[in-house]
């Protein structure tokens, strides 16, 4: 079978077309009923567009894939938040740890947690340079709490801070780093992806739908083969797709403000 071809088949635009997504818990149940079905990443994550009618669901939806490509020990089947962002200003210590007895204890916060109010588990860096280790934290985890902050300007996503009080850990909860360097490419196009998939199920121009297809075929093979020397051209494509789509998509509200989602990346990735 084709890449997304069973995706194709299903015909999802017409299948979610009455389904009210009213909130991100409403998102994560029909993720986690629905989407997280499909083991493959990819299909997860123009799924996950298709099914989208905002920004927010499009980012949630690339992010849980490209955390389950780059960390295998993640349970991919229920979302996940790779807390990387720590305070400057040193009034909120970063993520550190110690050991004793065999016993990981991380002390410290994380200042940036995507989808906080769905999020089951936490992936960290705690500690720098050679110490640093990398963890998967349940949510429930003793000493693991969260508080809210205020919304970004991706307003359906709930966000927050991670505060670790003599976290407790085993050393089966840590991960390996080893394809970290690729998180932040991965990322992209997994978002990318998924954003093809917003387009499918939102333009009303088959033939904008149809290139966002091919579109989709195309980073879905370079994510399948870990191959990001296309990553300017795709970005191209992308850039050209959210500018033609902007007056055949229905139903998105906050387009105008929350494609820059999408419009963003494309700087750092042209180097321009």
């Amino acid at each position: 079978m084709v890449m997304f071809d069973h995706l194709r088949a299903r015909d999802l635009k017409e299948e979610y077309s009455s389904r009210k997504i009213t909130d991100e818990k409403a998102f994560y149940d029909i993720w986690c009923e629905d989407i997280a079905k499909d083991q493959d990443l990819l299909s997860r994550a123009l799924n996950g567009g298709i099914v989208s009618h905002c920004f927010s669901w499009v980012f949630l939806s690339g992010y849980q894939s490209a955390i389950s490509h780059t960390f295998s020990e993640v349970n991919k089947d229920d979302w996940a938040s790779f807390a990387v962002s720590e305070d400057r200003t040193g009034e909120k210590p970063g993520l550190n740890w110690t050991k004793s007895d065999g016993i990981f204890v991380l002390d410290g916060y994380k200042t940036w947690v995507a989808g906080v109010g769905q999020t089951q588990q936490l992936v960290v860096k705690a500690g720098r340079g050679e110490q640093a280790l990398y963890f998967c934290v349940e949510r429930e985890t003793a000493g693991l709490s969260f508080e809210l902050k205020e919304k970004g300007f991706l307003p359906e996503m709930s966000e927050g801070i991670a505060c670790f009080n003599d976290v407790k850990l085993s050393s089966e909860k840590l991960v390996s780093s080893e394809r970290v360097r690729l998180f932040g490419k991965s990322e992209i196009l997994y978002i990318y992806l998924s954003f093809c998939g917003l387009v499918i199920g939102r333009s009303n121009n088959e033939t904008i739908s149809g290139d966002s297809w091919a579109l989709a075929k195309r980073i879905g093979t370079a994510l399948q083969d870990d191959d990001y020397s296309e990553i300017k051209s795709i970005d191209h494509e992308i850039q050209e797709t959210r500018l033609k789509a902007k007056d055949s998509v229905e139903g998105v509200p906050g387009w105008e403000q929350d494609q820059k989602l999408i419009a963003m990346y494309s700087k750092g990735i042209q180097g321009n």
